[in-house]
C-alpha cells in the first residue's frame, strides 16, 4: 500500500483496512461468518479517521465516503433482500464499509472494488462446480469482496482510467 500512495496518512488508513478484510476473509472461510465486533466498530473508527484526514487537508472526501457506502452496501442490500438465501448481512455490511473507506478516495475506487468482487466470485464459482460442488452449496462471499477491494487499493486508478477510456 505505502508504494502505491504518497500520502502516509492515506496508506495507513487503506493498511489497516486490509489487515481487517484479511481477517474477515479468514473467518468467513472457516466459520462462513462476518461477525458484527469487527464491522461495527469499524465504522465509526474509519468514519473518523476519513474526516480527520480531510480536516488535515488529506485527499479524502467525507460525503463521497458516504455516497460509497450507500452505493456499494446499498447495492448489496438490496440484493440480500431479493435473495436473502443467497447473500448474508455480514456481507452487505463488509460491502458498505470497503465503500465507506474507499469512496473517501474517489468512486471509481468503490466502481472497481465492485467489478472486481463480482469477477473474483463468479471464477470462484465456477472453480467450486469444476471441483464438484453442487450448484446449490454455499461459497462465503467476503473473501471475493475483500479481493475485489484490494484490487482496487492497488489498482484501482489504472483500471478506472483504462475503462473510461474504453467507454468515452
Amino acid at each position: 500500500v505505502g508504494l502505491v500512495y504518497d500520502d502516509l496518512y492515506v496508506a495507513s488508513m487503506l493498511a489497516a483496512l486490509s489487515a481487517l478484510l484479511i481477517a474477515v476473509s479468514v473467518i468467513d472461510l472457516e466459520h462462513r461468518i462476518i461477525p458484527n465486533r469487527i464491522t461495527y466498530p469499524a465504522f465509526p473508527v474509519f468514519a473518523a479517521v476519513i474526516v480527520l484526514g480531510w480536516f488535515l487537508d488529506r485527499p479524502l472526501d467525507p460525503p463521497r465516503a458516504g455516497i460509497g457506502l450507500l452505493a456499494y452496501g446499498g447495492f448489496y442490500f438490496v440484493i440480500a433482500m431479493i435473495a436473502p438465501r443467497g447473500l448474508g448481512m455480514g456481507d452487505v455490511k463488509l460491502a458498505g464499509l470497503i465503500g465507506l473507506v474507499l469512496g473517501s478516495l474517489g468512486l471509481r475506487y468503490v466502481g472497481v472494488a465492485a467489478g472486481a468482487a463480482i469477477l473474483a466470485g463468479g471464477i470462484g464459482a465456477i472453480a467450486a462446480l469444476a471441483l464438484g460442488r453442487g450448484r446449490k452449496a454455499a461459497i462465503p462471499f467476503g473473501p471475493y469482496l475483500a479481493a475485489g477491494a484490494v484490487v482496487a487499493i492497488v489498482w484501482g486508478a489504472p483500471i478506472a482510467a483504462w475503462y473510461l477510456d474504453r467507454i468515452t
